[in-house]
């Protein structure tokens, strides 16, 4: 059986700072894993361990956000997780379209 990836939205613990974070992306061409919240920053995906995955709702909702905020983390989410489809932004709370 093969395991899932980590992706956007799922809880990870990051062993080395024994820390819980909601992910913003998982780039497993690069390794690297980056954080939602302040500062935004990338560490080893190698490094973490799932802890919750995310519903596919609450995937689709935090890939939204991320791409709505902008920020560093946008480029890499929309080339991760969109391949071509539309996001519906309807689904990100306070946002009108």
């Amino acid at each position: 059986m093969a395991t899932m990836r980590i992706r956007a939205g799922d809880h990870v613990r990051h062993r080395p700072s024994d820390e819980i974070w909601v992910v913003a992306f998982a780039d497993y061409d690069t390794g690297d894993i980056a954080w939602c919240g302040w500062p935004e920053g990338l560490a080893r995906i190698a490094d973490c361990d799932r802890i919750k995955a995310a519903s596919d709702d609450e995937h689709a909702q935090i890939v939204a956000q991320i791409i709505l905020s902008g920020g560093m983390r946008a480029a890499s989410v929309k080339r991760l997780y969109l391949k071509g489809q539309d996001i519906d932004f309807s689904k990100v709370a306070g946002h009108a379209r």
